[in-house]
């Protein structure tokens, strides 16, 4: 009821952030198979269409996928990577790093570790990202993974705490990522962007489903 009020409600401009996997996309045992559905395409098409509205989509994505699905979206700024990179109205629709200057030395000594657990985990896979290494284990016995996963999360704390990197536990993954790289960043930089163009938004909306999402949450005023 909430989230149907703030989309009716039409006048002074307001900011909609929104999470894409587990949110707009239950998830998929093969992440590339969670494609949007007609129904949120055609939903997507409406709020591109308003002008009091700024919708923000906000993933853990890569740019590649956020592109081919949603680039159509004219007014939409789509971020990859939790806010590593940014494609948006505000950019010619061109992407570019969210945060130019940080340190992604730290991915050198994190690399080993998880191939490490990878070798002895049968099913496991890691993902290179531009900001983050990302230890997959969906494909993995359920239990066993779990098992690894929190073993992993273990050694990392142990290795990485003095590393300009953060370690955070989803859905099937671990995942290490720049420090300087979090949802939450995004939705403060729009308020401030916001406010220093033009009126601060009326409100805002934010909807995601995991921890990854909670940054944001802490941002909101």
């Amino acid at each position: 009821q909430q989230a149907a009020r703030f989309v009716e409600s039409r006048g002074s401009v307001k900011a909609l952030f929104l999470d894409y996997d587990g949110t707009l996309r239950e998830f998929e045992a093969e992440p590339e198979d969670a494609v949007p559905s007609q129904e949120t395409l055609d939903i997507l098409h409406q709020l591109d269409q308003r002008r009091d509205l700024k919708v923000f989509m906000v993933s853990g994505r890569d740019p590649t996928f956020l592109e081919t699905h949603f680039g159509e979206f004219t007014s939409l700024t789509l971020i990859a990577e939790h806010g590593y990179f940014k494609r948006g109205p505000d950019t010619a629709h061109e992407w570019v790093p969210f945060t130019p200057y940080q340190r992604l030395d730290w991915k050198e000594k994190v690399r080993p570790v998880l191939d490490m657990f990878t070798r002895c985990t049968p099913g496991a896979t890691v993902e290179d990202k531009a900001s983050a290494i990302v230890w997959h284990y969906r494909d993995c016995d359920e239990e066993y993974g779990q098992f690894k996963a929190k073993e992993l999360m273990h050694q990392l704390a142990l290795s990485l705490w003095n590393l300009p990197c953060q370690i955070s536990q989803g859905n099937k993954i671990v995942e290490v990522a720049s420090l300087a790289v979090r949802k939450g960043i995004v939705v403060s930089n729009a308020l401030q962007q916001q406010s220093s163009v033009a009126k601060p938004f009326s409100e805002i909306l934010i909807i995601g489903d995991d921890r990854s999402d909670e940054s944001m949450f802490l941002e909101a005023p």
